[in-house]
């Protein structure tokens, strides 16, 4: 084929040396720019894929050992390759796109990737007429999270990636998630858990963490909040900065977390996806979409446990999906009831609210669950307990002396802590029907005894 050069040939005698590299050796093959003429037929318009504040990019041809070998081939800045190649010429992963090779020669700056043939997310989300179905794009969140996770936790230092969007997802044949574009990322340095970044930072704001604006500081939950705004642009089909929505003043984010709240959450869904989606896959999908772009960074869940529920997600739809079609066989498609896509409001809080003083069933009496907790609480100095069961379950499991707060030890009389955890023990228990109403507990013994108990000074002078 003409203009196709060679990856892998000998030097020729006489041949000019490839100018020294300002990166380490060995990170990956190095070009020159001659390669890189012959490989786009000297730059041809007609080779160009994409363009961007990046640079230019082209799709190129190789020879090599197997034959012809399509490649993307990407000018950029230099500071810019430096990070790329640093970042992608060490990382390994099933989900980040491979780096071939670079080139630094007569002031032109290149990377060489692998050719990604089913190219970014964001086109087949939008641009396309051919749409991705409901497990494809589950399949491709899954990866990305696997590659954030990886980048968060698989390596010796935290790397956050920094820009999170459906333009940096490739796809490849088999519609595996491929993360691209490090030129943002950042590596933390040991003792760190953040990095702080320029304010004319090229980060894209639509996809950019709330908190950032306020601190300019880049941590693992910037990842998380960027994720969580693809996820609900996969679930959507409408952009992070749709102009409908910006008429009424509102983002995607603010859209799906008003109609998470109202519970009409069936209106978000991109059309083409409506009854394709098991409403309990939706329903985690959804409730994991929206932790991962609440306004405070703490109170995101990590990439770890956004793999895992997105992992599950996808579970619950090939098993629904495989007993649809047991039950009907002749169907092509997988009708799902679509009015189970929406919440009720008291939906909205279980997955809201502060979880550890949620009741477990979020019917009557809620209140005096949560209160059983703040009891407990109270008692024992702590916000949870270490085996993550709810409370009365905890009570029951370890001693009294296990139960108190160590400050408190023996300066609780015997008869005042028995009335006090009767209390909470009925406040907290499992069932809502087995909790006394609050009017109960005013008008029954106990909580009079407790005030009387507290009142008498003499009762409680040897315990102080």
């Amino acid at each position: 084929m003409k203009g196709v050069s060679k990856l892998f040939r000998t030097s020729k005698k006489g041949a000019k040396p490839l100018p020294s590299s300002p990166l380490p050796e060995g990170l990956c093959h190095q070009f020159s720019l001659t390669e890189m003429k012959i490989a786009t037929n000297n730059f041809d318009a007609n080779l160009v894929v994409g363009e961007g504040d990046f640079g230019t990019v082209y799709k190129g041809f190789f020879n090599d050992c197997n034959g012809t070998r399509i490649v993307i081939i990407k000018r950029v800045k230099l500071e810019d390759l430096r990070n790329e190649v640093v970042f992608v010429g060490q990382l390994h992963h099933p989900n980040l796109i491979s780096l071939i090779g670079y080139c630094i020669d007569e002031g032109v700056n290149i990377l060489v990737y692998e050719f990604v043939v089913n190219g970014d997310l964001f086109r087949k989300l939008h641009d396309d007429h051919d749409r991705l179905s409901w497990k494809q794009r589950l399949k491709i969140c899954v990866g990305v999270a696997r590659a954030l996770h990886y980048l968060h936790t698989g390596v010796k230092q935290t790397i956050i990636y920094g820009d999170v969007k459906p333009v940096n997802i490739l796809l490849d044949k088999n519609w595996e998630a491929k993360l691209s574009d490090f030129r943002l990322s950042n590596m933390l340095r040991p003792g760190f858990k953040f990095v702080e970044i320029k304010r004319d930072s090229e980060t894209t704001l639509r996809y950019l963490d709330p908190e950032c604006f306020i601190t300019y500081r880049l941590t693992d939950k910037t990842d998380v909040y960027s994720f969580g705004v693809v996820l609900l642009e996969v679930l959507c089909g409408r952009e992070a900065m749709d102009f409908k929505l910006m008429e009424k003043r509102q983002g995607l984010v603010k859209w799906a977390q008003k109609c998470k709240r109202e519970g009409t959450l069936n209106e978000i869904i991109d059309p083409y996806l409506m009854g394709k989606i098991d409403p309990e896959c939706f329903k985690i999908y959804v409730d994991i979409a929206i932790s991962c772009v609440r306004s405070k960074g703490e109170a995101r869940p990590s990439m770890g446990e956004v793999e895992l529920i997105l992992e599950h997600a996808l579970e619950l739809q090939q098993s629904a999906d495989v007993a649809m079609k047991d039950e009907d066989p002749t169907g092509d498609v997988c009708i799902y009831p679509i009015d189970e896509y929406t919440y009720s409001l008291r939906e909205y809080i279980s997955v809201s609210g502060t979880v550890r003083y949620l009741d477990p069933e979020n019917l009557d009496k809620s209140d005096v669950y949560s209160f059983g907790v703040l009891l407990f609480d109270v008692l024992c100095a702590r916000k949870r307990n270490p085996w993550h069961l709810d409370m009365l379950s905890w009570a029951k499991k370890v001693t009294i002396n296990q139960i108190i707060d160590p400050y408190l030890m023996g300066k609780i009389a015997p008869e005042c802590f028995n009335i006090y955890k009767d209390i909470a023990t009925s406040c907290a228990q499992i069932e809502g029907k087995d909790r006394p109403t609050m009017n109960e507990y005013t008008s029954s013994s106990s909580l009079p005894e407790l005030e009387e108990f507290l009142s008498d000074s003499d009762s409680l002078r040897e315990y102080i």
